[in-house]
């Protein structure tokens, strides 16, 4: 039957969680991050990975399997299939009837779950439907890795109270210096009742249940502001729990557009299209056509962000420029034509999730080398303190420097023949 609060007690937290059957004997040493980059000091699952698994099975949170289907299991920020894997693979060998979903904001770690799957010889996990509401319909155990953005956590909480089963237990970790104060206050918002778990190896679990009756159903996603004015324009930006600099202008991405006059200066002719490689909440794809009457080409916005590439269509549309701007969620450009483009702007991460990783932004160097044409531009936009230039001028071609602050630098790179 499916659980009631009753049936689980909470007390067993008050315990030391034990290794479970499920972590136990799954190797998690072989999953991978490909294609995200790999290196010997990045990990694609950490020891919050293995306390979530433990916690649950301590809770006997996989034994009330509805009697009218299989038990519903979703696993949210789940990087590289460290949550569902394991999961799937104790279910398969005891042929139990367990349906468990994935769900990450990352294509690269959709896709590097997918091929952690085919490894394992395990069915791909990632959910098939398009939405987060689908995802969690009648879910009845959900795992969440807590992510960095705690507006993506509120996004993923409301969207359980929404839709999950109405006796839903979830299960949060996180390391411990990410669990702060204000996590208890999302989780407090919507759940009768909270437990955290004791500390092991630096990780901690909270599990909630209990759908509070007052909190509000309608989901505040997506998140509009007012208009923000950019060099004389004014802005209105929309985001998603997970979009990079929320409904803010990222001050980067300010002193990069302050820069872009020149940009269209300089140039002998006006291209048809402009790429804005990794679009964010969409300032750049919004802006350049709403900034630059002489363009009136295409804007081609691109993310590996799901949250990224509805924030950057909804900002269009609030902007009225939605005709100009094609979104595309894809993963370093990987679906681009090689040699396809002639000018593309990236203001580049460097960090994936938790993770600073600035092998990241030299992964999109590379792709960018790839995509342009001959004499084709990439303009960046980097903290100075990272020193990009001599990766740019290696794998890009020759670059310059054509502006500079206290805190960032702004490079044009030809593409060398």
């Amino acid at each position: 039957m499916v659980p009631k609060p009753t049936d689980i007690d909470l007390d067993l937290f008050a315990s030391d969680i034990p290794r479970g059957q499920i972590s136990k004997v799954f190797d998690f040493d072989s999953l991978r991050r490909w294609p995200e980059p790999e290196s010997e000091n990045l990990q694609a699952h950490d020891a919050t990975d293995e306390l979530l698994l433990d916690a649950a099975e301590v809770l006997g949170a996989f034994t009330h399997a509805p009697i009218d289907g299989p038990l519903k299991v979703v696993a949210l920020n789940d990087n590289f299939g460290a949550l569902a894997l394991p999961i799937q693979q104790f279910a398969d060998k005891g042929a139990l009837p367990w349906r468990i979903t994935s769900w990450n904001d990352s294509l690269s770690r959709e896709q590097a779950s997918n091929s952690n799957a085919e490894a394992f010889g395990l069915p791909s996990p990632i959910a098939a439907q398009p939405s987060l509401l689908e995802v969690l319909s009648g879910a009845v155990v959900i795992l969440i890795q807590v992510p960095r953005s705690q507006s993506e956590l509120r996004q993923f909480i409301q969207a359980i109270h929404s839709a999950a089963h109405p006796n839903a237990l979830v299960l949060i970790g996180a390391r411990l210096k990410y669990l702060t104060p204000s996590v208890n206050d999302i989780l407090g918002e919507y759940f009768t009742a909270l437990r955290a778990s004791r500390a092991r190896s630096k990780s901690r679990v909270i599990v909630a249940r209990g759908k509070k009756p007052t909190s509000t159903a309608e989901s505040a996603f997506p998140l509009h502001a007012t208009a923000k004015e950019l060099a004389g324009v004014p802005l209105q930006l929309a985001s998603y729990g997970a979009t990079f600099g929320g409904t803010n202008i990222d001050p980067g991405t300010r002193f990069f557009l302050e820069t872009l006059p020149r940009m269209f200066s300089e140039r002998a002719s006006i291209t048809n299209s402009i790429v804005d490689l990794g679009c964010g909440n969409g300032t750049i794809s919004s802006y350049v056509p709403l900034k630059f009457k002489e363009f009136v080409g295409t804007m081609i916005a691109t993310d590996s962000s799901r949250d990224a590439v509805a924030a950057t269509a909804e900002t269009a549309k609030l902007n009225g420029v939605d005709s100009r701007v094609d979104v595309i969620r894809d993963d370093a450009m990987s679906t681009f034509a090689p040699a396809s483009q002639d000018l593309i702007l990236l203001n580049p991460p460097f960090h994936v999730g938790n993770t600073v990783d600035p092998q990241i932004a030299l992964k999109l160097f590379r792709a960018s080398a790839r995509v342009l044409t001959q004499g084709g531009e990439l303009w960046c936009v980097w903290n100075s303190h990272l020193q990009y230039k001599r990766e740019l001028n290696r794998i890009v071609g020759p670059t310059t420097e054509v502006a500079r602050n206290r805190k960032f630098t702004v490079t044009r790179s030809v593409r060398r023949g």
